[in-house]
């Protein structure tokens, strides 16, 4: 397979170099994609698994946890960045929430380095190929590229075809040289991202064309570089790492949707710009987090989007009734109505207002709370919690209202 140059790696603004170490920054496109909202109910794209097939990434990074990865290049073993373009990349992604540096988009996820790339952004289908194939072999959830090229591969357009009958959401920037879409953006299994600026206006240097599915902010962003140091720069490379973390967020909000079921999301959610519906330049428009889709009753999780009267005395809650947001265990982000703050609290006990229980088809053994004796067994059913404590719930049952442990 032939070498090729990614000329849409050229960063279109030069690279300043800057000890933002304080305060932490948040780039202005994670206010019109309303990332911003999506970090104050408490997502991060927790435990989404994401690609990165780039020049590598740097390690020991004080703003950015790297789960792992692997060289494909012939002259490394090492998957460190050698040039920084990864990096910027991973940074913008994922940085982690510190109070240094920048906030990441997705600082929860798990980013993967796999260095296709050598120091002059040159690479070759053939290791590009064998990093998609080690993707799905490790189960990723995305595949993000943010380099491009005029030149076709049938065998870079059957690997990514595999990735995504394979359940893999992929990611391409559609280029920097404002003329047609590159690949592999062009691929119809990947989601063609072009790039707007602070006025919401298509970037100059953007690749525009049918396949653009999706924009996203992508002028004059801060991220990390090589050095372990941050810089600013502008190109698609920017705009396609927004949509790849946005999607981190919305596979932790819904993991039981498919990858077509989340790209469909972000198409009928996204910001029309430009012409009515799709078109060349922002396809379906500016991407966005659904908020609306993130409050609503989520089946897996029935307290969402409910409320919970706090009945815990050491908590500057106690008493107060909270909508809930979201729910991780013990641990529940809530709006409190009085000062409109979202706050994640932990309190000892809570008042449901009829939560829930849905069991399997199974009978449940049940175990009264005061004696911790087994009281009898649950038929396969829904039940309703009105409170809960650590693993105990109170339930109505043919005992009247008692407090159980389902096992």
């Amino acid at each position: 397979m032939k070498n090729f140059l990614l000329a849409s790696l050229l960063l279109t603004s030069p690279i300043q170099v800057d000890n933002i170490e304080q305060p932490e920054i948040t780039n202005w496109g994670s206010v019109p994609t309303k990332v911003t909202e999506a970090h104050q109910l408490g997502y991060s794209g927790k435990g989404v698994k994401i690609s990165i097939l780039d020049t590598g990434v740097t390690q020991n990074h004080p703003d950015l946890d790297l789960s792992g990865g692997q060289s494909f290049v012939p002259y490394t073993t090492n998957y460190e960045d050698d040039h920084g373009h990864g990096s910027y990349v991973a940074g913008l992604i994922g940085a982690k929430h510190n109070n240094i540096g920048i906030k990441g988009i997705a600082p929860g996820s798990e980013i993967y380095s796999l260095k296709t790339l050598d120091s002059k952004r040159k690479g070759n289908f053939e290791d590009i190929v064998k990093a998609i194939e080690w993707s799905i072999d490790n189960k990723m959830d995305i595949i993000h590229f943010s380099w491009s090229t005029e030149i076709y591969s049938p065998e870079l357009e059957a690997a990514l075809n595999r990735a995504y009958e394979n359940g893999i959401l992929i990611v391409g920037s559609a280029g920097n040289t404002n003329r047609d879409v590159r690949y592999p953006a062009k691929f119809d299994s990947v989601i063609a991202v072009s790039a707007i600026n602070q006025n919401i206006e298509k970037a100059g240097f953007s690749c525009f064309g049918p396949e653009i599915e999706l924009a996203a902010p992508g002028v004059s962003m801060y991220s990390l570089d090589e050095s372990h140091l941050y810089s600013t720069s502008s190109g698609t490379t920017l705009a396609s790492a927004h949509v790849t973390g946005i999607l981190a967020l919305l596979k932790e909000r819904f993991p039981e949707k498919s990858n077509i079921d989340l790209r469909q999301l972000l198409q009928s959610t996204a910001l029309d710009l430009g012409e009515v519906g799709r078109d060349s330049h922002f396809g379906y428009g500016l991407v966005q987090v659904p908020i609306n889709e993130f409050t609503k009753k989520d089946p897996l999780h029935p307290t969402l989007d409910r409320q919970i009267r706090v009945n815990d005395r050491k908590s500057p809650y106690h008493g107060q009734t909270l909508t809930v947001l979201k729910q991780d265990g013990e641990e529940f982000t809530v709006l409190n109505p009085k000062d409109k703050k979202v706050v994640k609290i932990k309190p000892e006990e809570v008042v449901y207002t009829a939560v829930q229980i849905v069991h399997t088809n199974t009978r449940k053994a049940m175990y009264h709370k005061k004696a911790d004796t087994k009281i009898g067994y649950l038929d396969p059913g829904t039940y309703f919690a009105y409170r809960k404590n650590g693993d105990w719930y109170r339930i109505h049952t043919d005992f009247g209202y008692v407090w159980i442990k389902i096992q």
